[in-house]
């Protein structure tokens, strides 16, 4: 029944649009103590007025930042200005992190964005979290669900990398993928990647964390889930294929929305103000009431 109530409300939305203006919040730049090493976690945080009841923490993709460079920002906002806290932070050599790269790695990452809802609990006294995943941060959603560190109570999926044979593709193939592997095994050396938005020093641990689950990922962190969700994946992304989000969203038993001309970029970097817009109000839309309906 909620999830038919969430898919009218996105009926609804199309139709009529939703508030995604500015939010009338505090937005706090702080940092958060890390609980696995001694360290601060770059954390984000827009308080909406009142008392927030329910935290967002909006995660970011492999090598990316906290907002996507300004990608969430929309998002953010429109749950802001609907009362929800939201959170955001940096990963391990990402954005205004100080740590160096080869901290960044799955165990890493998934521990930090439970210590920055912690702090949120802690804080702001939110009971309700929801989590969105781009990319790599879909596959941190399902590896904390794996590994019983949270239960969430609403997931959204944009392009969740789920699968371990993606990952390889976009390391240059399996031969690569395996030569890099194999030169830094069992070593504190680090492998210089030329990825896309710059070179990333991948260590040891960054590849053994990826393959600790295998393609089952999805279908195995679904059955630790029993909330509502929403995915969302474009039907030309030459990162995360399409069957792979569709899989995902068919273990969660998610809403779907797909698109075709946005690559991997979705509404974080899309050119279509048009399709830009609609995803971000779907999130909006979505987080919005289903956290309000949470128990």
């Amino acid at each position: 029944m909620k999830k038919l109530l969430f898919v009218l409300c996105v009926v609804m939305m199309f139709v009529f649009g939703v508030n995604a203006v500015l939010a009338d919040a505090d937005y706090l730049e702080t940092s958060v103590p890390s609980t696995t090493r001694e360290a601060s976690i770059p954390a984000y945080f827009l308080v909406p007025e009142g008392d927030p009841q329910a935290v967002v923490v909006l995660i970011h993709g492999h090598h990316g930042n906290h907002n996507e460079w300004g990608g969430y920002d929309t998002v953010a906002n429109g749950l802001a200005a609907n009362g929800v806290l939201v959170a955001e932070l940096d990963f391990p050599g990402c954005g205004a992190s100080t740590e160096d790269y080869h901290l960044n790695a799955m165990s890493y990452m998934c521990n930090d964005v439970l210590d920055v809802i912690n702090y949120a609990k802690d804080t702001y006294g939110v009971t309700k979290v929801g989590a969105m995943g781009y990319s790599m941060g879909g596959r941190i959603v399902c590896q904390m669900l794996l590994d019983d560190m949270i239960k969430f109570d609403s997931i959204a999926f944009v392009a969740p990398a789920v699968s371990l044979e993606d990952m390889v593709v976009m390391f240059g193939g399996q031969e690569n993928y395996d030569m890099m592997k194999e030169t830094i095994k069992g070593t504190d050396d680090m492998y210089p990647f030329p990825g896309a938005f710059g070179e990333q020093l991948l260590s040891n641990e960054f590849f053994t964390d990826l393959e600790k689950y295998g393609e089952d990922m999805a279908e195995l962190a679904a059955e630790k889930y029993d909330g509502n969700s929403l995915t969302i994946y474009s039907t030309d992304d030459y990162i995360v294929s399409p069957s792979v989000s569709q899989s995902a969203a068919d273990a969660f038993d998610s809403t779907v929305i797909t698109v075709s001309n946005l690559g991997h970029s979705y509404n974080f970097y899309g050119q279509d103000p048009t399709t830009v817009k609609a995803l971000n109000e779907a999130l909006i839309t979505f987080f919005s009431t289903d956290l309000a309906d949470a128990e």
